[in-house]
Parts: structure tokens; C-alpha cells; sequence
């Protein structure tokens, strides 16, 4: 999954303070955060910004390179002051309260990550641009329990994962009880017109838990790609019936 920079238009300014509205995951906050970086300090060449979604990472490029005389190492010790390429489209994102001051994006993302036990993103110069890594925890809670329900599901583990599962989650799980749905008929028959409410609220949570599952998972986009029960989602559904 390839993200293009986004302008500086009214419209696409309110669509991010939507999103940031929602109660995400706080490392999907740090997403948007690295994301907003790459807009305000965008070079204005014909490059775009780019975020490429790896199974173990993500990856975020922007064009420009850093501000002559600033190094990495200045950048991660703070000491540098901050100089917005793209100025107009900072002053919105400030006023509409999607970055809290000038130049403290990155110690913030740095500060939560570590917080959220996430490993440090990497930071680094690329020819002319710029690229932050951020990864994936080692051995994600998600990851053991998938493996544990596959080989040998226990009562604790079961009783764990039943107590997390939101009302939203429960809903999906629900609505897909004996199906196969796409993408927009699980949105219709879960009641939702609101999208980006039901990609983080919905199935992002029950993705990331191993509840469901898409139809053909190497290609996330395709217009085909429906989502179905895991064989944990099936044992979770049937114990909150209980």
C-alpha cells in the first residue's frame, strides 16, 4: 500500500482532524503523526511523500533531505529549531490542533513509542530525501495467541482475548457468523456509514487480534477481497454467546 501526499486543501485538513478524532490505537496515532510530518515538510518538487506498509514495518519517505547544517544526530537530540518547508500547510495543521508545536513532532514520537514498548524508529538520509522505519514489536501478543489457538487453545487464553473484545468487535464477528462479505457489505449490515470509523473501530481491532481474516490476504486492495471468521474468531463468538 503505496499513501501520495496530500495538498493543503480545506477539505483534506478536515478529513485528517476526523480521523484524529477517533480513539485509535496509539501507534496508529504515531502513523499519522510521522504522515503529518511528511506533509508540512514536504519539499515542493514534483516528488510525492510515501508510506509503503510491510508485513514486519513501515516505511516513510519524503522528498528534500533535511535543512542544510541539520544532521540525524541533531535531529534525535533536539537540537536543531525548526523550519517548515511547506509553511501555509503547517499554520492549518496547527490551528486545527493536528500538531501540538513547531518542531516537536519527533521527540513526541520518539517519547510514545518508547512508552508503547515499541522499538525506536530509524531515522536517515536517502540521496535527497528522507526516510523514517518504524517496526513492529518483536513477538506481538497477536502473533503467540494465533499460535497458541492453532496448536493448543487454552481456558486462560480464551477467558484473556473474550475479555478484550470491544462491542464493536463483537458486532463484526457477529454479522460474519457463517459468511464471506466484502469490505462495503460488512460495513451495511453492521449498520456504518462512516468509513474510517469502521476500518479503525471495527476491523482494524478484530484484524489485529486474529478474529477475522481477508480472502486473499497478499493483495489487501483487490476489489474482490472479502473477510471471513478465523478459527479463533469462531471459538471467541461461540464464548461470548456463553
Amino acid at each position: 500500500m503505496v499513501i501520495k501526499k496530500r495538498d493543503s486543501r480545506e477539505t483534506e485538513i478536515k478529513e485528517l482532524t476526523s480521523l484524529l478524532s477517533l480513539p485509535l490505537p496509539q501507534d496508529t496515532r504515531f502513523l499519522i503523526e510521522r504522515e503529518l510530518r511528511c506533509i508540512k515538510s514536504g519539499d515542493k518538487g514534483e516528488q510525492d511523500s510515501v508510506v509503503k506498509v510491510y508485513d514486519d514495518k513501515i516505511e516513510f519517505f519524503n522528498p528534500g533531505g533535511l535543512p542544510a547544517g541539520l544532521t540525524v544526530e541533531k535531529l534525535l537530540k533536539g537540537n536543531y529549531i525548526s523550519n517548515a518547508r511547506n509553511k501555509k500547510v503547517a499554520d492549518a495543521f496547527k490551528a486545527v490542533g493536528l500538531i501540538e508545536k513547531y518542531g516537536s513532532g519527533i521527540k513526541r514520537i520518539l517519547r510514545e513509542f518508547r512508552n508503547y514498548g515499541l522499538p525506536d524508529p530509524e531515522f536517515r538520509e536517502i540521496g535527497r530525501g528522507f526516510m523514517v522505519t518504524v517496526f513492529k514489536k518483536t513477538g506481538q501478543v497477536t502473533e503467540q495467541v494465533t499460535t497458541e489457538v492453532t496448536t493448543d487453545v487454552t481456558g486462560d487464553v480464551t477467558e484473556q482475548v473474550t475479555e478484550q473484545v470491544t462491542e464493536q468487535v463483537e458486532r463484526v464477528l457477529s454479522v460474519l457468523q457463517g459468511k464471506t462479505l466484502s469490505g462495503s457489505e460488512l460495513m451495511k449490515q453492521t449498520g456504518l456509514a462512516h468509513r474510517p470509523t469502521f476500518l479503525y473501530r471495527y476491523i482494524q481491532p478484530a484484524t489485529q487480534k486474529g478474529l477475522i481474516e481477508m480472502t486473499i490476504p497478499d493483495k489487501p486492495n483487490s476489489r474482490l477481497q472479502k473477510y471471513r471468521l478465523t478459527v479463533k474468531g469462531k471459538m471467541i463468538l461461540e464464548k461470548l454467546k456463553k
